[in-house]
């Protein structure tokens, strides 16, 4: 059962009034089916669906529709049942994408700063020759915020031979 605590929301009370309501009427629906039964099995000396409040014209419909779930829930093939006969449902559907063999690391770009180098002119590098000034910009500020434990707090300050690591080709991509 649901906690509903100090003050329940709208929300959790029309799911409780719902539930509620859903549990009377399956209730009501059994009472039905056995008061149904029994006065078919009594050949009609039986008054209890007079209780019930099922119209004298929806007994024989009751009963049928019954009947049709019981022989529907029977004549359906039970493949857990079976001893390893069932067919494999599964034959024939193409299987889900899936990663077969090793796992291949993707190849991390770096570059070694070299002497009069900035994170604008190797990210001007980088680009292709018709990046505009707007992607040069957010690439730089890319790098430096991936190379932040090399370059330090600064990023004006980088050093000669410095080991820097740019963002992946489908990442620039991306965010371009």
């Amino acid at each position: 059962m649901v906690s509903l605590g100090k003050h329940p929301g709208f929300s959790t009370l029309l799911t409780s009034g719902a539930a509620t309501v859903v549990l009377l009427g399956c209730c009501w629906l059994a009472l039905l089916v056995i008061a149904a039964a029994i006065e078919a099995i009594t050949h009609g000396h039986s008054r209890a669906l007079r209780f019930t409040g099922c119209p004298v014209a929806w007994r024989g419909w009751l009963l049928g529709v019954c009947g049709a779930v019981i022989v529907a829930g029977t004549a359906a093939p039970t493949y857990a049942a079976s001893q390893g006969t069932s067919p494999n449902e599964v034959d024939g559907l193409p299987l889900p994408g899936r990663t077969v063999g090793a796992v291949v690391e993707p190849t991390r770009r770096t570059v070694v700063v070299r002497p009069g180098d900035s994170l604008w002119r190797i990210a001007e590098r980088d680009l292709p020759a018709t990046a505009g000034p707007a992607r040069i910009d957010q690439l730089w500020r890319r790098i430096a915020a991936r190379n932040g434990s090399v370059i330090g707090p600064d990023p004006d300050l980088i050093q000669p031979g410095q080991r820097l690591v740019l963002p992946s080709t489908s990442d620039s991509e991306e965010r371009s």
